[in-house]
């Protein structure tokens, strides 16, 4: 779908079924919870995808702290000025902004300090392998380290165990 377009056509009817049930919920008084929604890489080649998501949002009264918008490490890696001015432009809004999938290429740790994202999330491979020895666990515990003093609220994806978990929470990430 990436491949002929489709993709935008497809990640905004997600995204309007996602206010539109966020909006039913409101409006009959059940819970609401944060929600993320992931976008393509081709929503960074328009300028207008922020205006366009903040529309929608208007449309069905969806408060932007709602939403959590989703782009993976690699589109960070191929489009770092388009993912920078889509990010910037969604936090403007004030709507939070995630990186998913982090350790699953080749990210710099520079693009860390470029970006204003809003949570880091580690990739669950990246997770697993890092838990394994007292190297890995320095590795991964000074990313949770340097991703929560550049304000980045930090989730590893993929933990199974009571293990993981305790080692998590020993190095300071607290949301698995």
């Amino acid at each position: 779908m990436e491949a002929n377009g489709s993709i935008v056509e497809l990640d905004m009817l997600i995204y309007r079924k996602v206010c539109a049930f966020l909006a039913d919920r409101r409006e009959k008084g059940l819970p609401v919870l944060q929600t993320s929604v992931n976008r393509s890489r081709l929503h960074i080649h328009n300028p207008e995808t922020a205006d366009i998501i903040h529309s929608v949002a208007q449309a069905y009264e969806i408060p932007s702290d709602l939403l959590e918008f989703e782009l993976t490490e690699t589109i960070l890696l191929d489009e770092f000025s388009g993912a920078k001015q889509l990010i910037d432009r969604l936090r403007a809004y004030g709507y939070r902004v995630s990186i998913d999938d982090f350790g699953s290429g080749y990210s710099s740790l520079g693009q860390l300090q470029r970006l204003r994202a809003d949570v880091l999330k580690l990739d669950r491979s990246f997770v697993c392998a890092g838990l394994q020895g007292p190297r890995e666990q320095i590795v991964i515990e000074n990313l949770v380290n340097m991703a929560s003093e550049l304000g980045m609220e930090v989730v590893c994806e993929g933990v199974e165990t009571q293990v993981q978990v305790k080692v998590l929470q020993d190095i300071g990430c607290h949301i698995a």
